[in-house]
């Protein structure tokens, strides 16, 4: 009987974690190690297990491994890629800058690192009996070079029995990795209990979070596509499939070994796991004649490759066939798939589930209204910080464009720990606001002793869609084949959020909680919910955009618009990295002269923060903010915020902003900064008398809307503010 005990070695990294929580979640009993005398990956902290730190390279710590309870191994540990150190012969004026970041560990150090572990764990689960291991090894034992040209293939495509030629001693590593399980599979032979191996030989991983930056250009300032061995690509969840998979997956009879076709001593296999594709995007036949001599490109690309290259361009030119054979349901990711980059793995009773965000072709039927449609779940969201997201089967939008597995991103903080039991606790919902996100969002009230103290409440922070966390255009480009709404609108918004609250057991809102955008977001959940919301903190923002807020809106829009990398007809932003450049520049200068109020730039209050002038407070003060900006998401976001009117939030409100305010039965605590050009406080005064329970509590300084934000230095009076007017409509 299997004693449902699997090791995971390197478990402290990105894909060791994620592959205990993935085998945790199927039933094993994982035991988990690395080198840190206490693990701080917050995916494996969550995760149930047992932790035994162990340095791999001392045979005697990796023998104190609880042994006698592993029935599976899957070894991860290692360093994770070629040295930044070239071999002695190749000398500094051959290279060429590298595409991936390299380790800083020796050429030596990563050879002997990497093989000494991998022996010492091989050694004990073979003595031990252990059933399986899954070695994590890498396509780079086939010839990833620091020279891209030097590694030229036999044949293509590259496949199991293609021979391993390493340049460098990452690869070289690996290789020895897996002939050692060729020996332990030899010796340990019929007469005993059988410990079967299994090599994952996967590419360089593409993280979840980079996956919508593919493909890639060749880069003219490089001069070339990088090692063979680059081309390829794999998605991180797929190599985290693959390694769950090869846990339990049946293991191949001695016919898959016949004619090499898995390579390796009968009792091992090895399978190379990358997409069906390349990460370029330029034919895979461009990219041969543009890195090998024409004769060799014609002895690598036989009449069967050839057809393949014919019918899809970009094939890749390894071979990903043994994977799928072995592995059951393991099907790469591809970028060129609708949507795939969004693609994620729902855990569901019945196992793992591949879903893919489109949009619905057809009519909307007309007895719909706008909302969520079918199931929902909730998946980690693969940052390591604890945030998820919550998926929908659909989402019905106001302007009746029906999107399918969108998600929106939260943090929950946790519910606090009570010596009184009985006590509620009062839970806190914080709306991001324009181009802000967790994590980092409003920290300065989110800690310990802060007004939002996650000790004393449970904190949310949901992300509004568009900010490039939740479902955003950047998740949806033109190619893709489903598009973002032109105007994704706040009540689309609440309407996802609201399934968060569901989800998370929140029938009551204690206080919602949002400045800027987020404080719209309070309002219209206030509005839209009028039973479930007890109170609202709104920081700088409205119930409306204002007429002058538009006008600032409206020139974001059209500094887009009259950029030269608009493109009318997509209506979607697809200019060069220095027209992107230009245009934020152009987007933050704009800012900067709304943001702030006029007393603020006449007084100089920019000296005072350390500034040497005004042009060093744009740059560093504004420009650098939106150095990293997708403009398709900031564009997206702009719309969001100027179709701002409660009054459209619901059609009992009847266009009526009045009426849509006396829908509101929270109390609020409005407060505006006196200087703001975006939410004007004289209007809101005038409209905070309309709520039934409202007290309008201004901010006067002359940091304008920046003054809801005050984590900067300088706004120590602005955040006392806050802090004080939260504190006191929490009770």
């Amino acid at each position: 009987m299997s004693r449902r005990a699997t090791l995971i070695t390197g478990a402290n990294g990105r894909i060791g974690a994620k592959v205990a929580r993935r085998l945790a979640r199927d039933g094993h009993r994982i035991v988990a190690t690395d080198m840190l005398q206490r693990p701080s990956n917050p995916v494996l902290l969550e995760t149930p297990m047992e932790y035994v730190p162990a340095d791999l390279r001392i045979e005697d710590d990796v023998k104190g491994l609880p042994w006698s309870d592993i029935d599976t191994v899957v070894h991860l540990g290692a360093f994770p890629g070629p040295s930044s150190e070239v071999p002695p012969p190749i000398t500094p004026d051959k290279l060429s800058k590298s595409l991936i970041g390299l380790e800083d560990a020796t050429q030596s150090d990563v050879l002997i690192g990497n093989i000494g572990s991998t022996w010492h764990v091989f050694a004990a689960a073979s003595a031990h009996s252990v059933s399986r291991i899954v070695f994590s090894s890498s396509l780079f034992s086939y010839g990833y070079s620091h020279i891209p040209e030097a590694y030229v293939p036999r044949y293509l495509p590259i496949d199991e029995a293609h021979p391993q030629l390493p340049h460098e001693t990452y690869g070289l590593s690996k290789l020895v990795g897996e002939l050692s399980a060729d020996l332990f599979a030899r010796c340990l032979g019929e007469s005993r209990a059988k410990t079967e191996f299994i090599s994952l030989e996967f590419t360089n991983i593409v993280k979840a979070e980079n996956f919508s930056t593919l493909p890639w250009a060749v880069d003219s300032s490089k001069g070339h596509p990088g090692t063979l061995l680059m081309w390829p690509y794999c998605h991180e969840d797929d190599v985290i499939d693959a390694h769950v998979s090869a846990c339990s997956c049946p293991f191949p009879d001695s016919n898959h070994n016949s004619k090499g076709s898995f390579a390796g001593a009968s009792g091992h296999v090895r399978l190379i796991l990358a997409a069906d594709d390349t990460r370029y995007d330029t034919p895979t036949l461009e990219l041969l004649t543009s890195q090998f001599p024409a004769d060799i490109v014609q002895n690598l690309v036989p009449e069967s490759m050839a057809a393949t290259l014919a019918s899809f361009p970009y094939t890749s030119p390894v071979c990903n066939k043994r994977a799928k054979a072995v592995l059951p349901g393991w099907q790469p990711r591809s970028f060129r798939d609708q949507r795939t980059d969004n693609k994620v793995e729902a855990q569901t009773s019945s196992g793992s589930v591949p879903l893919v965000a489109r949009e619905r072709e057809g009519a909307v039927e007309s007895n719909q209204v706008p909302g969520v449609y079918g199931d929902t779940w909730v998946v980690d969201s693969g940052m390591g910080d604890g945030s998820q997201d919550l998926f929908v089967e659909s989402l019905l939008t106001e302007s009746h464009q029906v999107l399918e597995n969108i998600w929106v991103r939260f943090k929950d903080y946790g519910i606090p720990p009570r010596e009184d039991t009985t006590d509620p606790v009062k839970s806190i919902v914080v709306f991001t606001s324009f181009d802000a996100g967790h994590p980092g969002y409003v920290d300065y009230l989110i800690q310990e002793g802060g007004a939002l103290d996650p000790a004393k409440h449970r904190v949310v922070v949901i992300n509004h869609l568009g900010n490039g966390q939740s479902f955003s255009p950047s998740h949806a480009k033109p190619e893709s084949g489903q598009r973002f709404p032109d105007t994704m609108t706040y009540g689309d918004n609440i309407r996802m959020h609201v399934n968060v609250l569901d989800h998370l057991g929140i029938d009551t809102v204690s206080l919602a909680y949002g400045y800027s955008m987020g404080a719209m977001q309070s309002f219209y959940l206030a509005a839209m919910h009028p039973g479930r919301v007890e109170n609202v903190a709104a920081v700088c923002g409205g119930v409306r955009a204002q007429d002058t807020n538009k006008i600032f809106l409206n020139s974001l829009m059209h500094c887009v618009y009259a950029s030269k990398g608009w493109n009318k007809d997509l209506q979607w932003f697809e200019g060069s990295q220095q027209e992107t450049k230009d245009l934020l520049k152009a987007f933050a200068r704009i800012y900067a002269g709304w943001g702030l109020s006029s007393e603020f730039y006449e007084e100089k209050v920019y000296l005072d923060l350390g500034f040497e002038n005004l042009e060093d407070f744009s740059v560093n003060g504004y420009e650098k903010g939106f150095a990293n900006g997708d403009v398709n998401n900031l564009l997206a976001q702009v719309k969001t915020w100027c179709a701002g009117d409660l009054s459209l939030a619901d059609v009992r409100f009847n266009g009526s902003i009045e009426a849509a305010m006396k829908a509101i039965t929270a109390r609020v605590v409005w407060m505006p900064c006196t200087t703001d050009r975006y939410f004007l406080a004289g209007p809101i005064e005038r409209e905070c008398k309309v709520l039934r329970n409202a007290s309008f509590d201004p901010i006067r300084s002359p940091w304008g809307h920046r003054a809801g934000d005050p984590w900067r230095k300088g706004q120590e009076d602005q955040l006392a503010h806050i802090q004080a007017a939260v504190t006191r409509i929490l009770g």
